[in-house]
């Protein structure tokens, strides 16, 4: 089957993996050995990310299950429930759930990315939109979409900057977010739809994949 998603802990260590047999799975960076093995979601995950200076781990499945893991014995310490982010097509295929995880610079909010608002799955009628959580009550905060412009996406990937706003990817378009904020502040029209985005570490440059096969690398300037 598929492997849906990688990420790598902040020393360097671990490198985790989910797929299509609905396992998370931790690897030795150092070896490429299989550490551990967790089993916990329902249906496929796509995503998860390590929680900054923890060892922990979260993931989010196709259903917008979203699990916390404690990485040294495969714990499920929580879950978040973003099943809005979840939909059918032709009540058969599903459609949807938890695409991307992210955790704002202060490890304050845990972001789920995706798409809700569906009202023709088969065309494509969605809403990308972003789900935060704050990390330590677990409450859900305000949803941030594109309200600025009528965009059918997908939120592929949100990523914070160093300084605190997000940054998310919606069909061709850049969208900038400051916290809380349930609307754009900017938007930025690039050539082709974009799938996925990074942001450098010093939060100086952001990189984005485009279905014209470029990556493209656009300078943050404050």
């Amino acid at each position: 089957g598929w492997l849906r998603c990688l990420a790598v802990s902040a020393d360097g260590a671990w490198v985790a993996s989910c797929g299509n047999d609905s396992l998370v799975k931790i690897w030795s960076a150092a070896d490429g050995s299989l550490v551990r093995e967790f089993s916990g979601h329902v249906d496929l995950p796509y995503c998860l990310q390590f929680v900054p200076g923890a060892g922990e781990l979260v993931s989010g499945d196709i259903r917008g299950n979203v699990l916390h893991w404690r990485m040294v014995d495969g714990e499920v310490l929580r879950k978040f429930d973003a099943g809005a982010m979840f939909s059918h097509v032709g009540d058969i295929a599903p459609f949807g759930g938890a695409i991307g995880l992210s955790f704002s610079p202060d490890v304050g909010r845990v972001t789920v990315s995706g798409l809700h608002k569906v009202s023709n799955a088969p065309a494509g009628n969605r809403r990308g939109v972003a789900m935060s959580f704050d990390w330590v009550t677990g409450e859900k905060l305000p949803l941030q979409e594109c309200r600025q412009k009528d965009l059918d996406a997908t939120m592929w990937r949100a990523v914070y900057h160093p300084s605190g706003f997000m940054i998310g990817v919606l069909e061709k378009e850049i969208g900038f977010w400051q916290p809380g904020a349930e609307d754009v502040f900017h938007l930025l029209t690039t050539p082709d739809h974009i799938f996925d985005c990074d942001l450098h570490p010093a939060g100086t440059d952001l990189f984005t994949a485009h279905f014209d096969g470029h990556l493209r690398c656009w300078q943050m300037r404050g």
